[in-house]
């Protein structure tokens, strides 16, 4: 097994100054998207083979939004789950400063 050489910096952050994300931050980017295409929740919910009651929890942040989920809403809102996350996390640094 390697071991990083004294000097190396890993890609990713220190886990005390990663961003964090918040169910109820990632809902709400969920819905604003939805919302900016004009969709229904119910039209997301069918394009995404999610229950339209679990999207409507997970945008109000009600409910934590699994992996596979994700990408399947992330698909059904014309986006990429990467895209979709970065606006997520983007909102959180937003309001934590």
């Amino acid at each position: 097994m390697r071991t990083p050489t004294s000097g190396s910096t890993p890609d990713r952050q220190p886990p005390d100054t990663a961003p964090t994300l918040t169910d109820t931050t990632l809902g709400s980017a969920i819905r604003a998207r939805r919302t900016a295409l004009g969709l229904r929740q119910e039209t997301v919910a069918a394009r995404s083979g999610v229950d339209h009651n679990v999207l409507s929890r997970i945008e109000r942040g009600e409910r934590p939004c699994r992996i596979t989920e994700f990408v399947a809403i992330a698909g059904a809102l014309n986006n990429n789950p990467e895209s979709l996350l970065k606006t997520a996390v983007a909102k959180e640094t937003e309001a934590a400063a």
